[in-house]
Order: C-alpha cells, then structure tokens, then sequence
C-alpha cells in the first residue's frame, strides 16, 4: 500500500495499476497510457485525478455564466477505482488493474472473478478478497469498507442522469 516502486517486488510487478485512454470506443486506438507503480495508498488521489483529466467533458456558457458537463462523476471514477483495487485476485498471474477511458464509456478490469453473482452485487452482504488492503485503505480513509462501492457508483451516475453501469 505505501511501496515508493511496486516493480521492486517480484510478485506485485504485474498489479501496478495502468491507466490508457482510447481515440474512439474500441481499443485499437490508444491515445495515452500511464502506469501507475507506486503503492495504492500513496497514488489514490493522484491516479483519480488523472483518469478525471482524461474523461470526456466540455464547457457551455448559458447566459454569460459557465457549466462544466464531465461524462462520469468523481464519485463513480473513484469507487470504481477503490472496488478494482480491493478485489483483485493478487494471486492470479499475467495481469493487473487497469482503467480504461473511451468516448462515451469507463471500464475497470482487475485479475480475477467476481465473488458474488453478477445479478445481487448490490444487495450481497460486504465480502473481500483482500481484507487486508480492505482494512488499511478504511484506516486511511480510501475506503468505507461497508460494501457500498457500486451502490456510489450508480448514485453519482444518477445524479448526472447517466445510465447505470454495467458489470
């Protein structure tokens, strides 16, 4: 969590968490891409802020006054990022987290399946992988640890009258 170069482990070469952001929405067109190597503790903040400066969004002026339209809320951008990162499989191998950025849509993809069903994510009761990283980034307040991430998610993407996501 607070590693100053995650490569400088063996195991944990492969979960630094990559960020790439598409021309388009498919994948063949990669504008940007950075990796994120530090500790998840010490980049949290740093790695939301970039993934909101490569979101879509556009200004409109209405009556001399200014409004900002982003395409996904922090809120959603930062559970998303939270929810990848807690519930990795850190045992599995050849891949890692990563957040990709298109036109008109967000994913998050970490190593792993899902722990429960796909239909009763949001009224299962709270379960981890990795209690451990669950429990630390809740001691450093990343985190609630209550199992209320996607819950978040949809409530920032309703707020901006958005689609709820899907998984």
């Amino acid at each position: 969590m607070l590693a100053k170069d995650l490569n400088n482990f063996s195991n944990l070469k492969r979960k630094t968490i990559r960020v790439i952001r598409y021309k388009g929405n498919g994948r063949t067109n990669a504008i940007r891409e950075k990796v994120f190597s530090k500790g998840y503790a010490l980049q949290f903040e740093d790695i939301t802020d970039y993934i909101m400066t490569l979101i879509p969004q556009e200004e409109e002026i209405d009556g001399g006054l200014r409004k900002e339209h982003i395409m996904f809320p922090r809120k959603a951008v930062r559970e998303m990022l939270g929810n990848m990162i807690i519930h990795q499989d850190l045992t599995a191998h050849g891949s890692g987290p990563m957040m990709e950025v298109f036109d008109t849509r967000l994913e998050a993809s970490n190593p792993g399946n899902l722990l429960v069903d796909v239909n009763r994510i949001i009224d299962t009761v709270p379960h981890s992988r990795n209690e451990n990283i669950a429990s630390f980034l809740r001691i450093v307040r990343i985190c609630e640890e209550r199992g209320s991430g996607f819950d978040r998610i949809e409530e920032g993407m309703g707020e901006l009258k958005i689609p709820a996501p899907k998984v």
